[in-house]
């Protein structure tokens, strides 16, 4: 027999697997030799008995001849054999176009209706090398293992780490865990590992913020920047971050001002020159010699600058009046402010001297502005000139450093040009954190629990076990992104986390998901609904019945028109409870029907006929909603003052139109729209049940 039929008749026949199943397309046929399909025929023709007693001799002389090869021989005939079971796994991966000679002799044999040759005594392994065969057997379970290539799968929650410690272990270490987690929810810096490691993903801003205060306080140079960003994004932490990191061998005092709490720059000014006395900077006989403890320059503060608490200075500018022709307001605005940005100038001067010939020793200062951008209203932008004029000509040699802190882009342009000649023009961009600096700091947070104490190993092993289980968990990781595309702000993250973090104890030592994501739900929960469920029923009456009046476009409305419209809906609800009670209409019964109908008119027909109806009560819920500001009064919509919202001035507003205007009669605006009054009444999370009418009305209002 030649090699080529050899090799063909020689392989064996296999059983069909889901592999071949999956193929595409069968090869196609491979053209055998005439002396092949001879041979193949002659073989078919011969009976059964003849061919197996013909195949069990080839195995026999097969094996007879395995055993008399070299030991090398063997060898390599084993290499071929793993050689052709190796590439099963490509095999089984490989298209039918790419499989060498594996599919294409099994469906050959199959299409010619060959009979199942017998194996081969012993492959040649050249030949085997040459044209390699892989087959899947059954016989060889590890081919499977390897083929079936496991891919990652999300994990179970399991349970945990915490909940198998002993209690005391719990006892000693969990309530310290607990606090410095909450300490660094409150806004604490971590401790310090590496140099900026808590500021993450502001590594560049940390490193230019921290050069220009280093320059400050090791070489005396004047620096000035300005940190940009919005709120939540770490312009504090970046500012403590680098003040925390210059060297401790060179000290230095710290101020920090914030214009929504210095509302003037004469509180400014007292507001500095505390801290330094508290700091040690100067002494309180310096503080009195610089005049800070009432007046600066004579000024209480810039609304207060007109007024002068001698009766000889009053009578002075009197004179002056009269010998001067009468001044316009705005020179008197001008007069005003350079007499402020004067005083605040000497006391600057002052104070620098004053920190310059402290016994002590003078040392650098670092003096930080919150809310920048809301000192340059302010007349002549006093305070902000003082201070950049003094860092930009060196008042004070052992160094001065202002860095101011703002969330408007364009603050620079609010400067004055003399301002802004004096600024270094040194900005610094702060970016909110994006998906992995979120998913880092969360970790941060919670990994402040490790103890540091030398027998804590136990405690601290298990807090990083429940860590990684809480941080693997789909239902945080779900709450962390959606926070993050809700509100990138990581204040509102460290308030979830909050919630979680207080309730554990030694009891419930767990950090568990769930937990967290009811302390999001909470946080997100809308405060009116809150409000909303808890009103009593004439309350929410009265709000069913301003939108049934906004409706018929009376959005402007008061008591008198709404207790209207609720009588109107109380008596309509009245008449179809007794058509439902008594029978049809009512119109016609004996007279024990028309003693039921003169009962239920006397006792109003339930809550709606009855106390609905009532003036007093319905007066008394009237003041409710306007002392919880659903209803709002209509001058606060026509005044043209900037409030900050409707809380800031609405109360006020109430207090004087009630003065001026009988409460039934105020004109009121309801400060809710239909489908939220709608969706509370369906609501049954309230605390008091509505009957099915007024759910009804309130429905009907919605439409």
């Amino acid at each position: 027999m030649s090699p080529p039929q050899q090799r063909t008749s020689g392989r064996k026949r296999r059983a069909p697997t889901h592999l071949d199943e999956a193929s595409q397309s069968p090869p196609p046929l491979t053209k055998r030799p005439r002396k092949a399909v001879a041979a193949a025929q002659a073989g078919g023709s011969k009976p059964k008995a003849a061919r197996t007693t013909k195949a069990k001799q080839r195995t026999a002389s097969a094996s007879k001849s395995a055993s008399a090869q070299p030991e090398g021989a063997q060898d390599g005939a084993a290499s071929t054999n793993g050689a052709q079971d190796g590439p099963s796994l490509a095999a089984a991966n490989m298209s039918p176009a790419e499989q060498p000679g594996q599919a294409s002799g099994s469906a050959g044999a199959a299409v010619h209706g060959a009979a199942p040759p017998a194996p081969l005594a012993a492959p040649d392994p050249t030949t085997s090398a040459r044209s390699p065969s892989p087959v899947i057997t059954r016989e060889a379970p590890e081919e499977i293992e390897l083929s079936a290539s496991p891919s990652p799968q999300p994990q179970a929650l399991g349970a945990s780490a915490l909940t198998a410690l002993p209690a005391d272990v719990l006892e000693a270490h969990l309530p310290g865990a607990r606090a410095r987690v909450l300490q660094l929810l409150a806004g604490s810096l971590p401790p310090p590992r590496t140099q900026g490691a808590e500021c993450v993903g502001l590594g560049k801003q940390w490193t230019d913020l921290r050069g220009a205060l280093f320059s400050t306080v090791a070489m005396g140079e004047g620096n000035s920047a300005l940190v940009i960003g919005t709120r939540g994004t770490g312009k504090s932490l970046l500012l403590h971050s680098a003040l925390r990191s210059l060297p401790a061998d060179k000290p230095f005092h710290h101020v920090h001002l914030d214009a929504s709490v210095q509302t003037t720059d004469a509180l400014a000014m007292r507001e500095l020159a505390r801290q330094l006395v508290h700091a040690g900077a100067i002494t309180v006989p310096d503080q009195e010699r610089l005049g800070l403890s009432r007046t600066i320059g004579g000024l209480e503060d810039d609304d207060e600058a007109s007024e002068v608490s001698d009766d000889e200075e009053d009578e002075d500018a009197a004179a002056q009046a009269e010998a001067k022709p009468e001044a316009t307001e705005e020179e008197l605005k001008e007069a005003v402010a350079g007499a402020v940005l004067s005083s605040i100038a000497t006391t600057t001067s002052t104070l620098l001297t004053l920190l310059s010939g402290a016994p002590a020793g003078a040392l650098p200062l670092v003096i930080s502005l919150g809310t920048f951008d809301a000192f340059t209203p302010r007349p002549r932008q006093a305070l902000l000139y003082v201070l950049l004029d003094a860092v930009q000509a060196g008042s004070y040699a052992p160094g001065l450093a202002v860095i101011g802190m703002t969330s408007r882009l364009d603050t620079t342009d609010l400067l004055e040009k003399r301002v802004r000649s004096r600024f270094s023009g040194r900005s610094i961009n702060v970016y909110p954190p994006g998906a992995a600096a979120w998913q880092a700091l969360a970790r941060t947070a919670l990994e402040q629990g490790l103890s540091p104490s030398l027998d804590a190993s136990a405690f601290n092993t298990a807090w990083s076990q429940d860590v990684e289980r809480i941080m693997g968990d789909g239902a945080f990781q779900q709450l962390l992104r959606g926070q993050h595309e809700l509100n990138a702000d990581v204040r509102a993250l460290y308030r979830i986390f909050t919630v979680a973090v207080s309730a554990l104890s030694p009891a419930a030592p767990e950090l568990d998901p769930r937990s967290f994501v009811n302390a999001a739900l909470v946080q997100r929960a809308d405060a009116t609904e809150s409000v909303l469920g808890d009103l009593t029923t004439p309350e929410f009456a009265l709000l069913v019945a301003a939108k049934h009046l906004a409706t018929r476009d009376r959005s402007v409305f008061n008591f008198e028109m709404c207790f209207a419209e609720l009588a109107r809906w109380a008596k309509r609800a009245q008449r179809e409870r007794e058509g439902a009670g008594t029978g049809g209409l009512g119109l016609v019964g004996d007279g024990s029907t028309r003693s039921a109908r003169r009962t239920v008119q006397r006792s109003g027909g339930g809550k709606e006929g009855g106390a609905l109806a009532d003036r007093h009560r319905a007066m008394m819920s009237f003041n409710s909603l306007l002392e919880l500001e659903l209803f709002l009064p209509d001058a606060m919509f026509a005044t043209i003052s900037h409030l900050p919202g409707p809380q800031a001035g609405s109360a006020a507003l109430s207090r004087t139109a009630r003065g001026a205007v009988r409460t039934e009669y105020l004109r009121v605006r309801c400060a809710l729209d239909a489908p939220v009054i709608a969706r509370a009444a369906r609501s049954r999370a309230r605390r008091e049940a509505l009957s099915t009418s007024l759910i009804q009305w309130a429905t009907a209002a919605s439409g």
